[in-house]
Protein backbone atom coordinates (compact mmCIF):
# COMPACT_ATOMS: atom_id res chain seq x y z
CA UNK A 1 0.00 0.00 0.00
CA UNK A 2 1.29 3.48 -0.84
CA UNK A 3 0.70 6.12 1.65
CA UNK A 4 -2.69 7.53 0.00
CA UNK A 5 -4.13 4.19 -0.38
CA UNK A 6 -3.88 2.57 3.02
CA UNK A 7 -7.18 4.27 4.11
CA UNK A 8 -8.73 3.05 1.05
CA UNK A 9 -7.41 -0.49 1.83
CA UNK A 10 -8.48 -0.05 4.80
CA UNK A 11 -11.89 0.91 3.75
CA UNK A 12 -11.93 -2.25 1.09
CA UNK A 13 -11.30 -4.07 3.88
CA UNK A 14 -14.22 -3.05 5.94
CA UNK A 15 -16.46 -3.90 2.67
CA UNK A 16 -15.27 -7.48 2.52
CA UNK A 17 -15.80 -8.20 6.24
CA UNK A 18 -19.01 -6.69 5.89
CA UNK A 19 -19.48 -9.26 2.91
CA UNK A 20 -18.31 -12.25 4.82
CA UNK A 21 -15.43 -11.86 2.67
CA UNK A 22 -12.31 -13.29 5.17
CA UNK A 23 -9.15 -11.88 4.84
CA UNK A 24 -6.25 -13.90 4.02
CA UNK A 25 -2.27 -13.95 4.62
CA UNK A 26 -1.68 -11.60 1.60
CA UNK A 27 -4.47 -9.15 2.43
CA UNK A 28 -3.18 -8.57 6.05
CA UNK A 29 0.40 -8.50 4.81
CA UNK A 30 -0.22 -5.62 2.34
CA UNK A 31 -2.64 -4.12 5.22
CA UNK A 32 0.05 -4.44 7.92
CA UNK A 33 2.76 -3.68 5.50
CA UNK A 34 1.03 -0.22 4.44
CA UNK A 35 0.49 0.82 8.11
CA UNK A 36 4.57 -0.02 8.62
CA UNK A 37 4.97 2.05 6.33
CA UNK A 38 2.90 5.34 6.96
CA UNK A 39 4.32 5.03 11.09
CA UNK A 40 0.76 4.06 12.57
CA UNK A 41 3.01 0.59 14.12
CA UNK A 42 0.26 0.54 17.32
CA UNK A 43 -2.59 -0.18 14.33
CA UNK A 44 -0.36 -2.47 12.24
CA UNK A 45 0.59 -4.66 15.55
CA UNK A 46 -3.22 -4.53 16.41
CA UNK A 47 -3.88 -6.18 12.42
CA UNK A 48 -1.22 -8.63 13.61
CA UNK A 49 -2.66 -9.36 16.63
CA UNK A 50 -6.53 -10.10 14.69
CA UNK A 51 -4.42 -12.35 12.22
CA UNK A 52 -3.12 -14.18 14.91
CA UNK A 53 -6.66 -14.69 16.00
CA UNK A 54 -7.84 -16.02 12.88
CA UNK A 55 -5.34 -18.85 12.68
CA UNK A 56 -3.31 -16.82 9.85
CA UNK A 57 0.18 -16.59 10.41
CA UNK A 58 2.88 -13.74 8.56
CA UNK A 59 5.92 -15.15 6.53
CA UNK A 60 9.12 -14.16 7.03
CA UNK A 61 8.67 -11.05 4.68
CA UNK A 62 5.92 -9.70 7.10
CA UNK A 63 7.88 -10.75 10.27
CA UNK A 64 10.68 -8.71 8.88
CA UNK A 65 8.16 -5.51 8.21
CA UNK A 66 7.36 -5.46 11.70
CA UNK A 67 10.74 -5.91 13.25
CA UNK A 68 12.22 -2.98 11.11
CA UNK A 69 9.24 -0.83 12.52
CA UNK A 70 9.71 -2.14 16.32
CA UNK A 71 13.26 -1.28 15.64
CA UNK A 72 12.77 2.28 14.85
CA UNK A 73 10.29 2.79 17.40
CA UNK A 74 10.09 2.16 21.11
CA UNK A 75 7.37 -0.74 20.72
CA UNK A 76 9.07 -3.03 23.88
CA UNK A 77 5.53 -5.01 24.35
CA UNK A 78 4.96 -5.44 20.77
CA UNK A 79 8.72 -6.33 20.27
CA UNK A 80 8.45 -8.59 23.25
CA UNK A 81 5.12 -10.39 21.58
CA UNK A 82 6.61 -10.97 18.54
CA UNK A 83 10.02 -12.26 19.49
CA UNK A 84 7.70 -14.60 21.82
CA UNK A 85 5.72 -15.63 18.85
CA UNK A 86 9.07 -16.17 16.79
CA UNK A 87 10.05 -18.50 18.92
CA UNK A 88 6.93 -20.20 19.93
CA UNK A 89 6.99 -20.93 15.90
CA UNK A 90 10.48 -22.09 16.32
CA UNK A 91 11.20 -19.75 13.49
CA UNK A 92 14.03 -17.93 16.22
CA UNK A 93 16.16 -19.15 18.79
CA UNK A 94 16.59 -16.70 21.04
CA UNK A 95 17.38 -15.55 25.07
CA UNK A 96 14.47 -13.43 25.92
CA UNK A 97 15.77 -12.36 29.79
CA UNK A 98 17.56 -8.84 29.94
CA UNK A 99 14.84 -6.23 29.23
CA UNK A 100 14.23 -4.04 27.66
CA UNK A 101 17.80 -2.51 27.19
CA UNK A 102 18.31 -5.82 24.79
CA UNK A 103 14.96 -5.83 23.17
CA UNK A 104 16.60 -3.99 19.52
CA UNK A 105 19.39 -6.17 20.07
CA UNK A 106 17.00 -9.46 19.72
CA UNK A 107 14.90 -8.09 17.11
CA UNK A 108 18.17 -7.57 14.81
CA UNK A 109 19.07 -11.00 15.67
CA UNK A 110 15.63 -12.72 14.96
CA UNK A 111 15.78 -10.56 12.02
CA UNK A 112 18.88 -11.89 10.59
CA UNK A 113 17.71 -15.71 11.44
CA UNK A 114 14.45 -14.81 9.73
CA UNK A 115 16.67 -13.79 6.40
CA UNK A 116 18.87 -16.77 6.76
CA UNK A 117 15.65 -19.35 6.70
CA UNK A 118 13.99 -17.14 4.54
CA UNK A 119 17.21 -17.71 1.82
CA UNK A 120 17.09 -21.04 2.69
CA UNK A 121 13.85 -21.85 2.21
CA UNK A 122 14.10 -20.01 -1.48
CA UNK A 123 17.23 -22.19 -2.40
CA UNK A 124 14.89 -25.13 -1.01
CA UNK A 125 12.08 -24.49 -3.54
CA UNK A 126 13.93 -22.52 -5.93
Amino acid sequence: CKEANVAKALELRRIMEHCHVKLDVVAYSVLISGLCANGDIEAAFKLYEEMKQRDLWPNTSLYLVLIDSFCVGNYHIESEKLLRDLQARELVSLNLFGGAKRLNELLIIARKELIRLRYKMSRKFG
